[in-house]
């Protein structure tokens, strides 16, 4: 999870908001992870009346924070806007990835108006669940537009920054739950 700490310093984790761009960086420190830089720019809501306006308040926000000079690096991991994910969840009669790939591009993502061409598309197995005498893999797919992605990636790249991962607020929020709640009952 965490394997970007073997190297001292972080990327920036950067979350952009209707109204607010938050980065943090962390650091090892011996035995600990500490931040070493945190801040948030609060966006006025006259900026952000329509994608384009917003999205330049978004990349003026992060350079004035870069510009404090508190972030080591310019390496970011960023989390794709919610509003442009589609977030499916599939049952299918098969288990290994590969075969969930071959099911996927068969006609199964045509079926659910996504296409391989237009659509940067991902998943993983939430695992088996029993549905009448059949036992079917639960599948989460996440979908984006392949223009809306290279949109995301472009206005972090006109900030200055340097996109390392790209992610999914589900996905990063699970991880980070996943690392804090151990036990296995949870």
């Amino acid at each position: 999870m965490l394997e970007f700490l073997k190297t001292k310093t972080s990327p920036i984790g950067l979350d952009i908001s209707g109204n607010s761009v938050k980065m943090l960086q962390l650091q090892r420190q011996t035995d600990k992870i500490a931040v070493i830089a945190a801040d948030e720019f609060v966006l006025s809501s006259e900026n952000c009346d329509d994608e384009r306006s917003a999205k330049d308040a978004a990349v003026a926000a992060i350079k004035d924070i870069l510009a404090r000079g508190r972030f080591q690096k310019r390496e970011v991991v960023s989390c794709l806007p919610s509003s442009k994910l589609i977030i499916k969840s599939l049952r299918l009669d098969v288990f290994e990835d590969e075969e969930i790939e071959k099911a996927l591009k068969s006609g199964t993502i045509d079926r659910i108006g996504l296409k391989a061409d237009t659509h940067e598309i991902r998943f993983f197995s939430a695992g088996s669940i029993k549905q009448g005498e059949d036992v079917k893999n639960e599948i989460i797919l996440f979908a984006i537009d392949k223009e809306a992605l290279k949109s995301h990636i472009d206005m972090l790249e006109s900030a200055g920054l340097i996109p390392v991962a790209v992610d999914t607020v589900p996905c990063a929020l699970f991880r980070s739950l996943q690392r804090s709640l151990r036990r296995t009952v949870d």
